[in-house]
C-alpha cells in the first residue's frame, strides 16, 4: 500500500511533525509557495529524506472583486473556469497528475505532500463528491488540515481526515 499524508495550511508545524516522525516517510512533495516549502523542508530533514517541489500541488488561483462568490462560482460549476482562473476540474486533475507521478514513483512508500486548502478540497471533492464548500470553509478556519490517503496501484482504498492539533 501507499500511504500519501496530504497536509494544508500547516499553522501546527511542530504537532504535526511529531504525529509523522514516527512514520517511515520516504519522500516529501511540495508546492513552491513559502508557506508549502518551509513545513516541507522541516518535514524532509525530521524524515531524513529529500523534499521535491512539484506544481501540481500549487493553489487554486481564485481572483475577483467579490473573492467569496468567485469561491462559490469556482466551487458550484467546476467545469467553469473564470477569468485569470483554472475550473475545479483542471484543479482536480493536476492534483491528481500529481498523485499519480507518486504512485508510480513511490509505490508500497509513506510520503508527505505539502500544498494548500481549495487544492486539497478538490483533491478529496474527486473521492467524495459530497464534500461542500462548506466543509471547505470550515477546514479553511481550522488551521491546518491533514488527510492520510491509502492507494493499492491506483486505486484510493482509504481516505481519512486526521485531527493531530
Amino acid at each position: 500500500m501507499t500511504t500519501i499524508n496530504i497536509i494544508s495550511n500547516c499553522t501546527e508545524k511542530a504537532v504535526v511533525l511529531k504525529y509523522l516522525e514516527d512514520r517511515k516517510i520516504h519522500k516529501v512533495y511540495t508546492s513552491s509557495a513559502p508557506n508549502a516549502t518551509g513545513f516541507a523542508r522541516s518535514c524532509a530533514v525530521k524524515a531524513k529524506c529529500s523534499a521535491l517541489i512539484v506544481e501540481e500541488f500549487r493553489e487554486a488561483v481564485i481572483t475577483g472583486e467579490n473573492l467569496a462568490g468567485s469561491l462559490r462560482k469556482f466551487w458550484d460549476h467546476p467545469e467553469v473556469r473564470g477569468s485569470g482562473m483554472e475550473s475545479r476540474c483542471q484543479v482536480q486533475e493536476r492534483f491528481l497528475d500529481g498523485i499519480q507521478m507518486i504512485l508510480e514513483e513511490d509505490a508500497g512508500k509513506e510520503v508527505v505532500v505539502s500544498t494548500h486548502p481549495v487544492a486539497a478540497a478538490c483533491f478529496l471533492a474527486y473521492f467524495d463528491p459530497s464534500f461542500t464548500l462548506e466543509e471547505l470553509i470550515a477546514r479553511l478556519q481550522m488551521g491546518t488540515w491533514f488527510i492520510k490517503v491509502g492507494f493499492e496501484g491506483m486505486e484510493c482504498i482509504d481516505l481519512e481526515e486526521i485531527r493531530c492539533v
